[in-house]
């Protein structure tokens, strides 16, 4: 035993002499500093005294006699008085509390950058201390050579001295020289002298001296584990105790020393005791708390200190432990048990979260990405933990439940940071991101099918609601990502074949914030907002008559059905804008609306003409057509709101320019074409009259004169509106029809045909050719309508 004390004695003689040369060599420096700063001192006192010795900054504002009669002997008072008067020193300002503290949210007549810009000021009154950018390595070490040598050279030696202890502890276990209780004391020997080294050098040697009472302090936990685990010396519980006493001293250790490594190490081994001293037992409940009261001691020092490696890791130390002990619980663990874990995920949710806005709020201080990185994972993993817990509890219809509580939570959170006027806005705006975000879950947690769509609908007004209320940007944003979301489950809806009051309701939610969005927004988000609700009720209903029209009605019938609810829709937009004027639908929409409708209902006119061939051939039903007749309908009164527009010369047509009222004519000549064939096809249609035969009689001799007459009505018109545009077009349509009446229909027509066409374009021409006769005047003046 006694040999074993040389080498001991050799070791700390080693320690002793390296101490020394570092502390002769750490005095040689400090001597240079104050060197240092000695002449810089110097330095400045002489760059002060020629500016105390101005007489100009004294008296800027003697009267002009002083300077002829001056006194020799009282010159120098007035330079020396300004001096001697000490400067009183006025005391900080108080930020000036705004009445938004105490009346909550406003509405304030401004623009929406204006209250923006009010909402920030409002949500921080208080001057927080704003932290510089933390420096880099080589801006906190510049000189490389003295870090190494007085920082990282200390850490290495420690930790091989460490290694050296062990190797010669094991060396003298191996060789029986130590029995269990001295190789315990050796260790316990060890620690204390490393540790009575670093506190001896506390004053001197900060950081060296952190390094070695870490060291001692890693030298105690090992050797206690040695003590319980190889050699039984004490139960498990004394272990525990020993080893929990440790851990508080290394904390006390670091409070005292103000060294985040102590603290870290102590922490460390606290988390590393358990395994130290387990018996694999399978306790969960006594580690869990051990892990409470752990943490809680953490807590702690977060109030105290801002040592955020210390709660990160305790964080991840702890997510480690508990997600461990999730994933691998045995399935014969019960309800209770894991009620009792949901009950320690709810007592590690609240410390860690205290943990990281304890300090901040407590100094005052701005929270850091670090901060909000930290409560967002704790708020995400508790959530998912909790998630978890209630499944294998078989608890799922308690998972709403939960997720809406979490919200609460958060939402009175916010609300005492809000009435705390050292917070600043950006916590709070963190808590009401996660009271919105637990809400927005809530939905499709607990809730099933079209439901969550209702509910995010109605939650995007809501939050939308609270943006203009409150100012705040952030309910701007999250009202956007919850109406997105709320249109991506609507498309699931739509996929899945829900019902229409799904989409009424969207599309009704979606025109409210259309309403509170056009004048507060830009205008392309007030478009697109505006488009989308359109969309959203033309597409069911669309998928509704889709779901409602049986199959056996045929693909013709289903587009007649089809075509006249996109016309009715477009029509009924036109009334509720120009009439009723409900919905305040952009002018350009509108008419890009109409012009789409108007060319969907001439494209889709050759199915109609399918649609009543089946129906008076083969006796199928006539409502698809009577569709068609209230979609013509409707469209007459869109090609009348188009005339109307052309002959006032609106603004929205100029891009037409000289087409305008060529095209109002071509739609109105086409509608009536299409209208008196199939009256034509109705009427006459009998065994002996097919509707070839009426087809081709319609063509050659009833069209002429439907065109004849339609001329003869825009002739009549262009007199009587003084409209030269309108004539031409009348003309033009004439010529046309007799072209066509004697190049192609004048061959194979029956006799009466011939007689009724020839007989009433004869008598339209001569009338038209009397009208110019009796209205020459008019003519020559040209004072028809100006044309578009």
């Amino acid at each position: 035993m006694e040999f074993l004390l040389i080498p001991l004695c050799l070791v700390m003689l080693v320690v002793l002499f390296s101490l020394k040369n570092i502390v002769r060599a750490e005095f040689k420096r400090l001597d240079n500093q104050l060197w240092q700063l000695r002449q810089e001192i110097t330095s400045w006192k002489k760059e002060q005294v020629p500016v105390e010795s101005k007489p100009v900054s004294v008296a800027p504002d003697s009267p002009p006699i002083a300077p002829v009669q001056p006194e020799p002997t009282t010159a120098p008072e007035p330079f020396e008085e300004p001096v001697a008067i000490p400067v009183p020193v006025e005391p900080e300002p108080t930020p000036v509390q705004r009445d938004y503290w105490k009346s909550g949210f406003e509405v304030v007549g401004e623009t929406e950058k204006e209250e923006e810009v009010s909402a920030e000021v409002a949500f921080s009154p208080v001057q927080h201390e704003v932290q510089a950018p933390k420096p880099g390595f080589f801006d906190r070490h510049p000189d490389l050579e003295k870090f190494i040598g007085e920082n990282l050279v200390s850490k290495i030696g420690i930790a091989i001295l460490v290694m050296a202890i062990a190797y010669f502890v094991k060396f003298a276990i191996d060789n029986n020289w130590i029995g269990p209780v001295g190789r315990v004391a050796i260790g316990v020997l060890c620690a204390g002298v490393l540790i009575g080294i670093g506190h001896y050098l506390r004053r001197s040697y900060h950081a060296f001296s952190s390094v070695i009472v870490g060291g001692g302090i890693a030298v105690l936990y090992f050797t206690i584990a040695l003590a319980y685990q190889q050699f039984h010396l004490f139960p498990q519980s004394i272990a525990f105790i020993i080893m929990l006493v440790i851990t508080v001293f290394a904390v006390i250790l670091s409070l005292l020393y103000d060294r985040q490594e102590l603290a870290v190490i102590g922490l460390v081994g606290g988390f590393a005791a358990p395994f130290l001293v387990s018996n694999n037992s399978g306790n969960f409940r006594a580690l869990f708390t051990y892990l409470s009261l752990l943490n809680a001691g953490l807590l702690l020092i977060a109030y105290r200190k801002n040592w955020r490696l210390l709660n990160l890791l305790a964080f991840v130390f702890t997510v480690l432990l508990f997600g461990g002990w999730l994933a691998t619980a045995p399935a014969t663990l019960s309800t209770k048990d894991y009620m009792a874990g949901f009950w320690f995920a709810i007592l590690f949710h609240i410390i860690f979260f205290a943990a990281n806005v304890a300090y901040n709020i407590r100094r005052n201080q701005s929270f850091v990405a670090a901060d909000f990185s930290m409560i967002l994972s704790n708020a995400a993993l508790f959530f998912t933990a909790g998630l978890i817990l209630l499944h294998r509890m078989q608890a799922e219809h308690l998972q709403g439940l939960f997720t809406i509580a979490m919200a609460v939570i958060y939402c009175l959170l916010s609300f005492i940071f809000f009435r705390n006027r050292k917070v600043e806005a950006n916590i709070i705006f963190l808590l009401i991101g996660l009271t919105v975000s637990f809400i927005s879950l809530t939905a499709p947690i607990q809730l099933k099918g079209n439901h969550i769509t209702l509910f995010w609908a109605t939650e995007a007004v809501l939050l939308y609601w609270v943006h203009v209320r409150s100012r705040m940007p952030l309910f701007r944003y999250t009202t956007a990502l919850v109406w997105g979301a709320m249109m991506i489950s609507l498309m699931i809806d739509w996929e899945a074949g829900a019902g229409l009051l799904t989409g009424l309701y969207a599309g009704i939610t979606t025109f409210a914030l259309f309403y509170l969005v056009r004048d507060r927004e830009q205008r392309l988000i007030g478009y697109i907002v505006e488009i989308a609700g359109l969309l959203i009720f033309y597409i069911s209903g669309i998928l509704e008559i889709d779901r409602r029209i049986d199959a056996a009605a045929g693909q013709q019938s289903l587009m007649m059905y089809e075509m006249a609810y996109t016309v009715c829709f477009s029509g009924l937009l036109f009334l509720l804008r120009n009439y009723i004027r409900i919905f305040q639908v952009q002018k350009y929409l509108l008419a890009s609306i109409i012009a789409f409708t108007l060319f969907y209902f001439f494209l889709l006119t050759s199915n109609v003409f399918h649609v009543q061939a089946e129906i008076l051939q083969a006796g199928k039903s006539l409502v698809p057509f009577l569709w068609y007749w209230l979609a013509g309908a409707v469209v007459a009164l869109m090609i009348a709101w188009f005339s109307r527009m052309v002959y006032n010369n609106d603004p929205l047509l100029l891009p037409l320019g000289d087409a305008a009222p060529w095209l109002l004519v071509f739609c109105s000549v086409l509608l009536l074409s299409i209208a008196g064939h199939l009256l034509v096809n109705q009427i006459f249609f009998s065994p002996t009259h097919s509707l070839s035969d009426l087809q081709r009689i319609y063509l050659k001799s009833g069209l002429p004169i439907l065109w004849g007459g339609c001329s003869f009505v825009l002739m009549w018109q262009g007199m009587r509106k003084k409209w030269k545009t309108l004539r031409i077009i009348s003309l033009s349509l004439f010529t046309l029809t007799l072209i066509k009446l004697f190049v192609f229909d004048i061959r194979n027509i029956s006799v009466a045909g011939k007689i009724a066409a020839f007989f009433c374009l004869g008598v339209l021409l001569l009338v038209v050719s009397f009208m110019y006769q009796r209205l020459k005047k008019i003519i020559i003046e040209d004072e028809e309508k100006p044309s578009v």
